[in-house]
């Protein structure tokens, strides 16, 4: 019995222990009782003041952290929209004091945003600067700083300065555009809604006094302690439809000046300013950046993959939650968004964006690849290592106390009816409004950064599952431990203090102390050696939303146990070298005055080569056809497939030529070479037929003469089967004259892709005519067929291992029995090999896992092993589309509501459950039926569970497909009838594939894009052109193309052409022009190779 008791004993403490290391978090939220932190932003609205009124009202206030008394315990400050902004002093053991009221730094403002901390004149003590909003619905006040005394106390002195701003402000960041050793100033402003603030992009060049943004240049290295207005000297907008939420300060094209990164809400662009190094600033946001957020709020700048390159976090409001989703507003309808493009807007994604530096400041949005693009209404991006494995993970701030995007509340407003019945007068309608308005808190998001873009939720492991409407938000170590510790600002509710508890890897602190006029460093980057790894921040205390953090450049060393240097470059470009340098302490570097100058570092950190090119005379000139004015369901347009490339020796004199095919109402053109050059020829056939819309084409010698004619596929899911704008075309080249081959008429079905080959061994060309969807049908295949030649003649096969949803089809001796089989790839289905027995085509094999959405394939010898192998590009991992083997992408056709017309409802697993990737509002204006059965989209969101949700008929028929698999592959040829299958190298993940080339030495070239999505399913952009080899078993990116060749277009076809003897590559867009380059060279390793 004793025993018994003795072992019962153990157990409970064994429980005991396992429940307290079951509940240990890296963050532990500390209550007020402890801290003595006693503030709460709240926000109080009434009939005169509110969200109604000032779109913004919600928008909360923001936290400085900063050693305020040089006493290395770092302090906190808070703004307040409505009350008393607060400072306490942190007396240590997460134990503070308020000392506004002796500090003298409450503020005398209406209406307080952001807050920053930098020694504004350069006496070694932080000052703090508070943005205010004034001069609008009677608020009063202007930004503030409260200069440091030394002494805990603070003297306001914002006219002194010249800082002293009256406007709609928002947040501010002190920084040495200048170079000249002083901290200049940027003040981040935003707009109101009014009419005057919807219009063209132009207006951004007009000026407007409250709500444009400024830049100041600091004078005191000339002498005098005061700011002067450059703006209109310096290229910075500041202009009424500027709707900033958010700025940072960083070096994005490493030339060793600082640049700017402006998010803005609503339609006006991003600014994204490169400092020239002479006074001003170039906004070249839109030849860096393929698409920002659409409601860009918050935003950082930090180097999240441990390259040396700068990359750019912005925050949007797209819910994770699949309930929060569906019944919240998101992107515009695809009309707006045309006219916003053609307003001069440029592309926007409701969604966070992660931009990764390519480098030469050229970016590629990996939001959805890194599985960071949805946290809801966002607000601050904090990236900083917290739990100190040496990789920046990533903190957001989420909530709003109102939810004016809640789509019941808009249809409730929209409801004119509702809104006469709500009250009797003005101000009792108000208050219903309000009151209908929904409230919801959610908790802040933490992302884990697992390397390469990898990151993992982790809020609540890591403790951060408190539900809030929080705002601002700043890191700094708080309690001198080695790890940062965090401070959230919310709204109406007690701020957060977390304290990090990491105990478990090795860190360092860097503290700079730099001139007379920067004592902090603002702006150095600051990287830690050791080995093959190196670490990189550049510090600055602007940071987030509203916000700064503590200015140090803190290192998260996971198992590093010897730094070989510290290497710092100084604002002024001056570099330093530090060595030794002790782990797991704070070591503070005072500027070495004698320091040599850092080298421009702007085309060093990525392997390049030199690109020679050849002007082309043809751009594609795509139709105008709406396709989703009809379809609403439609994943992506289906009427701009083209432009079709073929290459080869057309007039016979041993040179490559090219077939270029246009779109519906363009003529097609052959491009002649001529010594090195191209010259157009554009046959009267081809003029006569240019209502044609060209998809495909391919040189043979079709009649058999000994030149080469050209084989035509017209396609376009615009176009009924059966219309003769669908039928493919030969023509027959004879000496150069050019006519339509008239002995048959050829089927006119959707055409997608041709492939060609002898593959009855009778010395003629046969040919495969791959076939899409069918009209106003998606998802169901239009017919393919084969034209194989006879010894009079051709005849049409037909086979249904030929149908699909084909987009390319190659032919290949897959069982090596020394006939051609077809191998084919399409949407919604796996690759297969459609296996030729004796011409008859009856049997197929299909690859393994590989249902996909996929583009194009290329048959090469990708591991030269002496087999063919089959590269194959697929939709990537960058979109919103999410598929695995478990979990596929389900597209379902049936005839939903009975009409006679079939329906395609795609659906996706998220969080438990299938949902339509498309809205309410797209399912039900392409079903009305629907609206009866979901009056509400609460009740939507509610109900929606698989594609059962949306039966109306029990009788009806529904077909499904599904895809397991997004990746683009490599289909490895074992030579036995088997394959294994490699993932490509994940740049080549990020957009979508459309087209292959092969150089004579092996190297890959993948291109693509597919930005004529619906929205719903985001921008696939993130393909400037990737140059890859297989090496070693395995893939290995040898750059990106990038800046040299700008392929940020939707490449549809590529070749490989030879001119003067040299290889070059031909990319053909869509609504583009044509290019062709040769590379010159390739370096790597400090080696030259020709490539």
């Amino acid at each position: 019995m004793r025993n018994s008791r003795i072992l019962f004993i153990l157990f409970l403490v064994f429980w005991q222990c396992t429940e307290k290391n079951a509940q240990y978090t890296l963050f532990e939220m500390l209550d007020k009782e402890h801290t003595n932190i006693e503030f709460n932003n709240k926000v109080v609205s009434s009939d005169t003041f509110n969200i109604i009124e000032y779109l913004y009202f919600y928008n909360g206030g923001g936290v400085a952290i900063g050693d305020i008394n040089n006493d290395d315990l770092p302090d906190v400050y808070f703004t307040s929209n409505q009350g008393s902004n607060k400072l306490y002093l942190n007396k240590g053991n997460f134990k503070f004091e308020d000392i506004t009221l002796t500090s003298g730094t409450a503020g005398k403002a209406d209406w307080s945003t952001g807050v920053t901390m930098a020694d504004v004149n350069g006496d070694g003590f932080l000052d703090i600067y508070v943005n205010n909003v004034s001069d609008y619905k009677g608020l009063k006040g202007h930004n503030e700083l409260f200069i440091n005394n030394g002494d805990l106390s603070f003297t306001e002195s914002a006219a002194n300065y010249g800082l002293d701003f009256k406007g709609f402000g928002t947040q501010a960041v002190f920084f040495d555009y200048d170079r000249d050793n002083d901290l200049d100033v940027y003040l981040l402003n935003h707009s109101v809604h009014d009419a005057s603030s919807y219009g063209p992009a132009s207006l951004r060049l007009g000026t407007h006094e409250k709500s444009g943004d400024r830049l100041l240049k600091n004078l005191m290295s000339e002498g005098e302690a005061s700011f002067t207005d450059v703006t209109n000297l310096s290229g910075i907008y500041s202009s009424r439809i500027g709707y900033g939420l958010g700025v940072k300060a960083a070096d994005i094209n490493n030339d060793g000046w600082p640049d700017l990164y402006i998010s803005n809400d609503f339609h006006e662009n991003d600014y994204l300013y490169i400092n020239q190094g002479d006074g001003t600033f170039t906004e070249d946001l839109q030849k860096r950046i393929a698409h920002t957020s659409r409601y860009s709020m918050g935003n950082n700048v930090a180097d999240m993959n441990n390259d040396g390159l700068q990359d750019i976090i912005t925050l949007d409001m797209l819910p994770d939650s699949p309930d929060l989703y569906m019944k919240s507003a998101g992107e515009d309808k695809w009309q707006v968004s045309e006219i916003k493009s053609r307003y001069g807007y440029a592309p926007q994604v409701v969604q966070n964006t992660l931009q990764k530096n390519i480098g030469d400041g050229m970016f590629i949005d990996v939001a959805n690849y890194a599985s960071i693009s949805a946290s809801d209404w966002s607000w601050s991006p904090l990236p900083a290592d917290f739990d100190r494995d040496g990789y920046k993970d990533l903190f957001i701030t989420n909530g709003i106390y109102k939810r004016p995007n809640d789509l019941d509340y808009i249809q409730y407003l929209a409801n004119i009816q509702n809104l006469n019945n709500a009250a009797e007068n003005e101000d009792k309608r108000l208050q219903e409004i309000m009151k209908q308005m929904p409230t919801l808190k959610i908790k802040n998001y933490m992302y884990q950064n697992q390397g390469d873009f990898a990151f993992k939720q982790v809020s609540d492991s890591w403790g951060l599952h408190q539900a809030s409407c929080s705002n601002g938000a700043a890191y700094g170590d708080l309690d001198n431990d080695g790890d940062l510790d965090l401070v959230v600002n919310n709204v109406n509710q007690s701020a957060f203090v977390y304290q990090n508890n990491d105990t478990s890897s090795n860190f360092l602190k860097v503290k700079l102390r730099a001139g007379k006029y920067n004592t902090y460093g603002f702006g150095s980057l600051v990287s830690v050696h050791s080995g093959k790894n190196t670490i990189t921040e550049q510090l600055q205390s602007t940071s987030g939303f509203q916000s700064s953090s503590e200015p140090i450049a803190f290192f998260g060393l996971d198992e590093i146990e010897k730094i070989d240097s510290l290497e710092i470059i100084w604002p002024d470009g001056t570099i330093q070298i530090v060595a030794p340098v002790e782990l797991n302490a704070t070591l503070t570097v005072q500027k070495d005055e004698k320091g040599q100058k850092a080298q421009d570092r702007s085309g060093q950190l990525i392997k390049r080569f030199e690109a020679k090119s050849i002007e082309l005379p043809f751009c594609h000139q795509e139709n105008d056809y709406a396709d989703f004015n009809t379809q609403f369901l439609l994943p992506y347009k289906t009427s701009t497939k083209g432009p079709a490339l073929a290459i080869g020796d057309i007039n016979g004199d041993g040179l490559d030529d090219m077939y270029l095919g246009g779109a519906y109402g363009q003529s097609s053109q052959l491009l002649i070479q001529i010594n090195g050059r191209f010259d157009k020829l554009s046959p009267e056939v081809f003029t006569r037929d240019k209502h044609f819309e060209d998809v495909a084409a391919e040189m043979l010698d079709f009649d058999n003469d000994g030149d080469l004619d050209i084989f035509v596929a017209s396609g376009g899911g615009q176009y009924e089967e059966g219309n003769p704008i669908l039928e493919d075309r030969i023509y027959i080249n004879n000496n150069g004259n050019f006519t339509r081959y008239q002995n048959f008429t050829l089927p006119r079905k959707n055409s997608s892709c041709l492939a060609v080959g002898d593959i009855n061994s009778d010395g003629r060309t046969d040919v495969f005519v791959g076939a899409d969807f069918t009209f106003r049908d998606y998802g169901k295949s239009s017919e393919s067929y084969l034209l194989l030649s006879t010894p009079t003649e051709y005849e049409i096969k037909r086979s249904p291992v030929f149908n699909g949803m084909i987009t390319d089809a190659k032919w290949m001796d897959y069982d090596r029995d020394g006939d051609f089989d077809l191998i084919i790839a399409g949407h919604w289905m796996p690759i297969r090999i459609a296996v030729n027995d004796n011409l008859a085509f009856n049997k197929t094999v299909e690859i393994e896992g590989t249902s996909g959405l996929w583009n194009t394939i290329e048959i090469t010898d990708v591991n030269g092993d002496g087999l063919l192998d089959i590269l194959a590009g697929n939709i990537g991992l960058n979109s919103k589309l999410k598929a695995q083997k478990e979990k596929p992408l389900k597209l379902y056709i049936s005839d939903f509501d009975g009409n006679g017309q079939s329906e395609p409802i795609i659906m996706q697993f998220s969080q438990g459950r299938y949902i339509p990737v498309v809205t309410k509002d797209d399912i039900t204006r392409q079903v009305s039926a629907f609206n009866k059965k979901f009056q509400t989209y609460a009740k939507y969101a509610e109900e929606v569970n698989g594609i059962e949700s949306f039966v109306i008929n029990e009788d009806n028929k529904i077909d499904s497909l599904e895809v397991q698999e997004l990746k683009s592959l490599a289909i490895l040829n074992h030579g036995d009838g088997t394959f294994i299958t490699k993932a490509l190298p994940p740049s080549t993940q990020v957009s979508s594939i459309h087209s292959f080339s092969i150089g004579e030495n092996g190297y890959i070239i993948s291109t693509g894009n597919f930005t004529d999505l619906n929205i719903n399913f985001g921008l696939l952009d993130g393909s400037y052109g990737e140059i890859m080899q297989y090496d070693n078993g395995r893939f290995e990116q040898l750059t990106s193309i990038g800046k040299e060749i700008n392929l940020m277009g939707q490449i549809r076809n590529s070749g490989v052409i030879m001119v003067n003897n040299k290889e070059y590559f031909v990319f053909v867009p869509n609504n583009g022009c044509a290019k062709i380059f040769t590379f010159e060279y390739y370096f790597k390793d400090d080696k030259i190779a020709s490539f």
